[in-house]
């Protein structure tokens, strides 16, 4: 696409692989990079794929940039699309390991006083996602990010006190991610 001027315009894939790329290089001056990256997005985020989005938030939780208004409308767009009951649209193991861990790393107590939106954690619509995910395709990446996850949540005082495990969280994939955890706990995705 173009934008006015005749300037190619990036598509949300493009800002995906751009930050994704910035991310996995550790390059040393991210910051403009993402803030300009976070204003084009978070105006894009409902375009995203489950990938894209999975992608996006990983890198920017990846360098520490916490834009409020991204991670606000990518938090809307990942519970809807952690809701979508299709095939099409439906997040891999690794884009519900990768959302999951990004707002374990963001999602602390001074994000949250800004006013993130967390009702993908706080519904139950998370916990039925990762019930929802065959255990054959966790990788020892993607449960040591669930389980991240999960001790930030439970553990680390995020959730509200109406929010307790359901059974379904103490099925096979919360299992997977217990027996993958211990060696891939602590190690950077």
């Amino acid at each position: 696409r173009r934008a006015a001027g005749g300037a190619a315009e990036l598509r949300l894939k493009d800002w995906s692989m751009v930050v994704f790329a910035y991310a996995k290089a550790r390059h040393p001056t991210v910051a403009p990079l993402f803030a300009a990256a976070a204003g084009a997005i978070a105006t894009m985020v409902e375009e995203a794929t489950p990938q894209a989005l999975a992608t996006m938030v990983w890198a920017f939780a990846e360098r520490n940039q916490r834009d409020l208004a991204l991670f606000d409308a990518a938090a809307g767009a990942a519970h809807r699309m952690l809701t979508d009951q299709g095939q099409e649209g439906r997040p891999s193991a690794q884009d519900v390991a990768q959302v999951a861990w990004a707002y374990a790393v963001v999602g602390d107590d001074a994000l949250r006083g800004r006013g993130l939106r967390l009702d993908m954690f706080e519904d139950g619509t998370f916990a039925d996602a990762v019930s929802r995910l065959n255990p054959e395709e966790l990788t020892d990446e993607d449960a040591g990010q669930l389980l991240q996850w999960r001790m930030w949540w439970y553990e680390g005082g995020m959730r509200r006190v109406s929010q307790e495990p359901s059974a379904r969280d103490e099925a096979a994939v919360w299992r997977r991610c217990a027996d993958l955890g211990a060696a891939a706990r602590g190690r950077p995705s």
